[in-house]
């Protein structure tokens, strides 16, 4: 396919994000710049299941009461050649409030196009009811190049929140994230990633948020 069909794909999901852009014209957008930044340490278990560990830092406006933290720990396991299953816990912190997450996730893959189900149960601070998270995600990747040193990735990601945590919060479609990625095996433990994230938070009666973010992260495998 190559940088042709790369192409395609970049240009199929930027569509998909001006459509989206347009959904809800009565409310205007509000944009912002963030910056993520990522360190990745994944071990292997066995020929069919790896564990990891990520830090990530996102770097918001101060109106957005600043940077989040992250640290995360992921197991998954693949059972067939197109099915995996995984699932771990994150916590992140920022300036207002506190969150602990417990997730699971199933994905099929094939021919360089994956389809991830996520739920997410979160624990914030303050006393607040359990929330529950449904994420869909799809992905489509290609190699770039003959000696696969270049790979890119195209992705489009929903979330939909099941219940409230409080009186603010909204149910239903709440966020979209589409994603490109440039991936690069610096040598055989080490690759590096390097994405543009478009993130739009949906309120149902207000404007919406869309954050534009370059996204960098480097993974080391053991």
């Amino acid at each position: 396919m190559g940088l042709k069909g790369f192409h395609c794909l970049t240009t199929v999901t930027s569509g998909c994000l001006l459509a989206l852009g347009g959904a809800a014209p009565a409310y205007a957008t509000e944009d912002e710049l963030q910056v993520w930044t990522g360190e990745t340490l994944v071990m292997g278990l066995g020929p069919s299941t790896s564990v990891s560990a990520q830090l990530e830092q996102r770097f918001r406006p101060e109106m957005k009461n600043g940077d989040v933290h992250i640290l995360r720990f992921t197991g998954d396991h693949a059972f067939s050649p197109h099915w995996s299953a995984g699932g771990g816990v994150q916590y992140m912190e920022n300036r207002q409030v506190d969150e602990a997450d417990a997730y699971q996730q199933v994905e099929w893959s094939n021919h360089g196009i994956a389809i991830r189900e996520w739920i997410e149960e979160r624990f914030q601070t303050g006393g607040k009811p359990i929330g529950w998270r449904w994420r869909q995600r799809v992905e489509l990747s290609r190699p770039l190049d003959a000696d696969h040193q270049w790979e890119g990735k195209v992705s489009g990601e929903f979330f939909f929140l099941l219940n409230q945590m409080s009186a603010r919060e909204q149910t239903g479609l709440t966020g979209f994230r589409g994603q490109i990625t440039l991936r690069h095996p610096i040598n055989h433990r080490f690759n590096l990633q390097l994405a543009y994230l478009y993130n739009r938070a949906i309120r149902h009666h207000a404007e919406d948020t869309v954050s534009h973010t370059p996204f960098i992260v480097l993974t080391y495998r053991m």
